[in-house]
């Protein structure tokens, strides 16, 4: 859903996501923040949603995401 540079940024986007989505588009899923230590020495914030059995569930989330302007991408197997 989102890449930031700090923590707290990452703390508080996680939060507005969680206040966008509507409960029912989160049932069963779960808004997470990953650390993703880069080459450089820097730390990025993931924010990621959890909780999909596949990546037609990802991309019927991500559509419904973006009806409420939130960016999304649908990663992994």
């Amino acid at each position: 859903m989102a890449t930031l540079f700090a923590e707290e940024a990452a703390q508080k986007e996680r939060a507005r996501v969680q206040n966008v989505l509507p409960p029912d588009l989160l049932t069963g899923h779960e808004v997470m923040i990953r650390p993703l230590h880069l080459v450089d020495g820097r730390t990025a914030w993931l924010i990621l949603v959890t909780g999909f059995a596949n990546r037609s569930e990802v991309r019927a989330f991500c559509e419904q995401a973006a009806t409420l302007k939130l960016g999304c991408m649908a990663k992994g197997s």
